[in-house]
Parts: C-alpha cells; structure tokens; sequence
C-alpha cells in the first residue's frame, strides 16, 4: 500500500469518530424523547411508586441525562448491550444467535442483485441510447427508489403466496 491510501484511510477512520458520537448522541436522546416511562412500561400494572423508582434506580433513569449517557456508551464500549427487557437474556447473545441468517439474507440478496445487475450494465452498455438502455436504466432506478419493505411484501405476494 502506498502512504497517500494510508494517510487517506487514516482521515476517513479518524472523521468516523465525529460521526459515530453524533449518532449515538441522537439515538439516545430520540429514545429518551419517545412519550411514556420505561419502569412504568416495565412493570405494567405492577407499577407503584416504589417499584418505579427500584426500576428507575436499577437502570440509572434516575441520573442526569449526561451521566444516563455516558454510563450507556461505556457500557457500549466494553460490549456490554444490555438485558432484553422481554426474555431477560443478554442483547450480544441474542444478536449473536441471529447473524448468521442475517448474512445468509444478506449475501442471497447480494448475488441476486448482482444476478440482475450484471445483464442489465451489459445490455445497457451494448445497445447505447436505445430502447434497452432506457429501460434498463428505468428498471435500475426503479429497483433503487422502491422501498424495501414495499418490495418485500410483493416478493411474499409473488413467491409465498402463489
């Protein structure tokens, strides 16, 4: 590798860090603005004042926002992403027990979009400015702007249904 890829990598990797603080920042912040308390939520019925604040107390809702974030993000830091408030097993397990479909979809939807896009470039590429070339462009813009859970519904309508 030469040093202009290395200083380049290193400046992409170190404007990561910005970016990576800005997120986690609004995604604690959008979570901690979405309506309701947690510990009432938690205990349902069996909420009374006491059993709220024990809630509030074991999860350090009852700190500041800084200090709810920064003990969230260390717990981030060291791998530590919780308990399942449903099964009370650990969030990395169940993450963990769950990737591997996850790669299996997203390497299967990989090869068909390359199955699709390799022929479309190709008839694109030798038949320019014609019929073909505009209709696979309109059918690669289609496949781009359509939203996937859209697409996902017709993909169950046309292979699970019939």
């Amino acid at each position: 590798m030469n040093n202009r890829f290395i200083a380049y990598l290193g400046r992409r990797l170190l404007l990561a860090i910005p970016v990576l603080f800005g997120v986690s920042v609004v995604s604690f912040l959008l979570i901690h603005l979405a309506p309701g308390n947690v510990a009432n939520t938690l205990l349902g019925d069996l909420a009374t004042p006491e059993l709220t604040a024990e809630v509030e107390h074991r999860y350090h809702l009852d700190q500041p926002l800084p200090n709810q974030y920064l003990t969230w993000v260390g717990q981030v830091i060291r791998g530590d992403l919780g308990q399942s408030y449903i099964s009370h097993e650990s969030v990395g397990k169940l993450l963990l027990q769950r990737a591997g479909v996850t790669v299996e979809i997203g390497v299967l939807a990989f090869i068909l979009a390359l199955a699709g896009a390799i022929p479309l470039g190709v008839m694109a590429a030798t038949h320019r400015n014609q019929t073909q070339d505009y209709a696979g462009s309109v059918i690669s813009l289609l496949g781009i702007s359509l939203p996937d859970f859209w697409l996902g519904i017709l993909a169950i309508l046309l292979f699970g249904v019939r």
